[in-house]
């Protein structure tokens, strides 16, 4: 199955090694180094969704020794499973609760589980196509206008301004 995978990178053209700051580093130069058929896409909308459109699953990994990194926010998730996309994460917080919350246990506690965990993925298109319906009609539930709409009046009303 290596063979088939190929790694579709979204990001930008440049990252920073420190302090998103210093180190420059050319972002296709880095992926380059890589030990798999991995194509660049820089970041757009457009590239975002062309790329998901035409993708089997996605992949979110974060470096857990890296403090600034495993506290990054969910959002990645949400919006790939807003498109329908099975995604499997690193076991961050956020990412984690969130899978747990969606009934999903697709977020890898150790390096050596991610190929194991894309092979069973990437052999089943029912686990696919559930997994990816599941995430779809969990951001639907927990993420909608509606929803988001309702949370920002509890705000309100919790600070004693009743709509």
């Amino acid at each position: 199955i290596k063979e088939k995978i190929e790694l579709h990178i979204i990001t930008d053209k440049y990252f920073y090694k420190f302090l998103n700051k210093y180190g420059k580093v050319n972002t296709r130069q880095f992926l380059k180094a890589l030990k798999i058929k991995t194509i660049f896409h820089e970041w757009s909308i457009e590239n975002l969704q062309k790329v998901v459109l035409n993708s089997d699953l996605g992949v979110i990994p974060i470096n857990n020794k890296d403090p600034m990194m495993v506290g990054k926010p969910e959002n990645k998730l949400l919006l790939l499973w807003r498109m329908a996309l099975p995604v499997l994460v690193s076991s961050t917080p956020a990412y984690q609760k969130v899978m747990i919350q969606a009934n999903q246990d697709n977020f890898i506690n150790k390096e050596s589980e991610w190929l194991r965990l894309i092979e069973e993925f990437m052999s089943s298109n029912e686990k696919r196509k559930q997994t990816g319906i599941s995430g779809y009609d969990f951001v639907q539930q927990n993420y909608s206008k509606k929803e988001f709409i309702k949370r920002w009046i509890n705000v309100f009303s919790s600070l004693g301004y009743g709509i």
